[in-house]
């Protein structure tokens, strides 16, 4: 076996390595709170930087390490933007056949025409996007984050298990562009006589609200069944009153149901 690999290889093998692991973990984890729109952008705009960056090198070697790094980028921007933004069956479909012709023509020219760029052409281009991506970062961290807006009513009733509505929440975006949602996380504890606090669990909340709106969500909890006897029954609770605490009292001598909010990590769904 030939062993003999040109040192310099090693290096642009474990650059394009971290490169790769840099960019997955952009597309993966929040960053600086970027909007989802604008981080899609980004995603593709590094396609670009590296696919330009790319077509002037002359070493093969490096080339090489730049196409990866631009297919690796484009990879990240179509799964997250697919992911984030809910494409339809239709959507994704769509964009995987654009995206299949796309790397075949950008192959066929590299290969079989020898396309290649000017470098000052290279440079304006790469410099021009770098500069684009930099100015669409400022005015995303220097922008607006959602704003949240919890009310709860009174009383429910619970005369038998189910889904009851508590509340509602109210997120309003007033940037430009999608923000991700990140709401206050409550806790709900439903007090019966003579029996231990039962938690339940909260409605869903939206994943990311796009720029210049706002939306209001339910705020629900299952009120569970009890049991007698070994016998599953509805509650028969009636009306109970619902109060806002900050944490969940150990017991509780009348019916009641009590929302604290969850700031300490503690999981929101438990059930008896």
């Amino acid at each position: 076996m030939d062993l003999d690999v040109d040192s310099s290889t090693i290096l642009y093998a474990v650059g394009a390595l971290f490169g790769v692991v840099t960019v997955l973990y952009f597309s993966r984890e929040i960053i600086l709170n970027l909007s989802p729109t604008i981080k899609s952008m980004l995603l593709l705009g590094g396609f670009a930087v590296f696919l330009s960056a790319g077509m002037y090198m002359r070493s093969a070697v490096l080339q090489k390490t730049l196409y990866v790094l631009s297919s690796v980028s484009y990879l990240a921007f179509l799964v997250y933007t697919i992911g984030k933004f809910g494409f339809t069956t239709e959507q994704v479909f769509l964009s995987l056949g654009v995206s299949s012709v796309l790397f075949i023509t950008l192959g066929y020219l590299i290969r079989e025409k020898d396309a290649g760029m000017a470098q000052d052409t290279a440079k304006k281009i790469v410099v021009g996007l770098i500069a684009a991506g930099l100015i669409l970062v400022a005015v995303d961290v220097a922008g607006p984050q959602p704003t949240y807006e919890v009310s709860f009513v009174n009383e429910v009733e619970a005369d038998s298990s189910g889904q009851v509505t508590i509340g509602t929440l109210t997120v309003q975006n007033e940037f430009i562009f999608s923000r991700d949602v990140d709401q206050p996380q409550y806790r709900a504890c439903l007090y019966i006589p003579d029996r231990r606090p039962t938690h339940v669990s909260e409605s869903e909340e939206p994943s990311t609200l796009s720029g210049q709106s706002t939306e209001t969500v339910d705020l629900t909890v299952s009120i569970p069944m009890k049991r007698v006897n070994d016998t599953r029954v509805e509650p028969g609770l009636g009306t109970i009153p619902v109060e806002e605490m900050e944490d969940c009292p150990e017991t509780s001598e009348e019916p009641r149901l009590v929302v604290a909010e969850n700031t300490d990590g503690r999981e929101t769904i438990y059930r008896d």
